[in-house]
């Protein structure tokens, strides 16, 4: 039954995303509502995208929930982000980050769905393949982030310390206390 239902899933996903790709083919580029609107339609379809790929991972229904936890913790990143650009008075550092951010789910989303779709759709044997490629990209994506906000931090003439700090805490440690918390109860006897 799960399978049924992911492959129903990534049907209605590989639909969402050919309207997203249209929709940001047909958006102005200079227009700053088409450009929320089309980042708010991106992080949907990241989180659906984050919640298929958990699912197929996990083989697990219950990981669809992933993405909703994903999408919770950048929001959290954002508020984290805006309360320490209100205390360091580096609001428009603050406000270049968080369109870095958007710029980030946006790639990830027009570049990763297609090999996540492909994924989720294949048969067991060339699993491991499209795994390795969704790793790859996810990875490659999160350098390119990391490259664009050290040359917003140097551009804006802030230590690059400050962006250390900013990226264990603002960018790694809620996924690693995520990842403490799942290690730990999964590692528990009783479960």
């Amino acid at each position: 039954m799960l399978e049924v239902g992911l492959q129903i899933l990534t049907l209605v996903t590989a639909g969402y995303y050919c309207f997203v790709v249209h929709f940001f083919r047909s958006a102005e580029p200079d227009n700053r509502a088409l450009r929320e609107r089309y980042s708010r339609l991106a992080l949907i379809l990241a989180a659906v995208t984050v919640g298929l790929g958990a699912a197929r991972a996990s083989g697990e229904v219950a990981a669809l929930g992933a993405g909703v936890i994903w999408v919770g913790v950048m929001y959290v990143q954002v508020m984290f982000l805006q309360a320490a650009g209100a205390l360091t008075l580096h609001r428009e550092l603050v406000v270049a980050v968080v369109e870095a951010k958007k710029w980030a789910v946006a790639t990830g989303a027009l570049a990763g769905v297609p090999a996540v779709l492909l994924w989720t759709g294949v048969n067991p044997v060339r699993d491991q393949v499209l795994m390795y490629v969704v790793g790859f990209e996810a990875v490659a994506l999160f350098v390119l982030f990391l490259v664009r906000t050290l040359r917003l931090f140097v551009r804006q003439k802030v230590s690059v310390l400050v962006w250390f700090l900013y990226l264990c805490t603002v960018e790694i440690a809620p996924f690693v206390a995520i990842g403490v918390f799942i290690l730990g109860y999964t590692s528990r006897p009783d479960v």
